[in-house]
């Protein structure tokens, strides 16, 4: 696949904006809409970071005369009849704010392979050595990971903070089952 230049993104972004010119794309949430206005102008105008919601307000950026970037926050689609657990793994909510995140880590489980879990993770898929239950893996996770209580008791609490917080940005979503 060849090398795509500032010069081609430019032309092809011309082209967009002559083609439909009253539309403009909306991201999703987590979408690297900054990082790509970033770096069509070479240099640092909106502000990035690796969690959603960073961009707050529609931001306005000039790429030249007659043609301009909209850095706008990510959009997520709430469907009439969301779950709490739909809307959690969607990534609406911060996976820190949950007052109990240990619940979702089943729905997770059921989502994704167990091979990509225990590979992410490198802990074992088979054998006596793996996980029986969503509470087993949050164990070995927080023990491979270091999050321990007091004790050397495993921090379940941020063993599941650190798997959905994955599994909404991280690796572990890129390797869903069908549903």
């Amino acid at each position: 696949m060849p090398l795509l230049t500032r010069h081609v993104i430019v032309s092809l972004l011309v082209y967009l904006f002559l083609i439909a010119i009253d539309q403009s794309p909306i991201g999703i949430f987590i979408d690297r809409k900054s990082s790509v206005i970033n770096t069509l102008i070479s240099k640092k105008s909106c502000k990035v970071a690796p969690v959603p919601g960073e961009t707050k307000i529609w931001q306005y950026i000039t790429l030249f005369k007659r043609i301009s970037l909209i850095d706008c926050p990510g959009v997520v689609v709430d469907t009439a009849g969301d779950t709490e657990t739909d809307t959690v793994l969607k990534g609406v909510v911060r996976a820190e704010r949950l007052e109990n995140p240990e619940d979702f880590v089943d729905a997770i489980l059921k989502a994704v392979k167990r091979e990509h879990i225990a590979a992410q993770y490198g802990i074992p898929k088979d054998g006596d050595d793996t996980w029986k239950n969503s509470l087993e893996l949050m164990e070995m996770i927080a023990k491979k990971s270091g999050r321990l209580l007091k004790g050397g008791d495993p921090c379940l609490r941020s063993a599941a903070i650190y798997l959905i917080n994955d599994f909404q940005v991280g690796p572990v979503n890129m390797d869903c089952e069908e549903a």
